[in-house]
């Protein structure tokens, strides 16, 4: 079973999946956060029947013990913000078109 961490840490890439794995746990396996990560806005790509639903993960503020730290599953993606960006954009120029704009 394997995961993947994409985008601003020092090693993106698949790693095994370990059973109770955190969203922090993961994060170090690649090598941590590059300066420039977006601490607070990493978000977590899985697939919930069938569907992929994304969810926005506070890391800096789990990080900070403010906030409760998320386990993982297999499968689960850890995108960069590029990818983030690149589908809000597509998002955007769909409804653009919709609108006739």
């Amino acid at each position: 079973k394997r995961i993947m961490i994409l985008g601003q840490v020092a090693k993106p890439g698949t790693f095994s999946f370990l059973p109770n794995m955190t969203i922090i746990e993961a994060i170090s396996l690649a090598g941590g956060f590059t300066p420039l990560a977006y601490r607070n806005h990493t978000t977590i790509t899985r697939m919930e029947q069938g569907q992929k639903s994304t969810v926005e993960v506070p890391v800096a503020e789990i990080s900070d013990g403010k906030a409760a730290n998320v386990s993982l599953r297999p499968g689960e993606q850890l995108p960069s913000l590029a990818e983030r960006v690149a589908a809000w954009r597509a998002w955007y120029e769909q409804d653009l078109r919709k609108k006739g704009a």
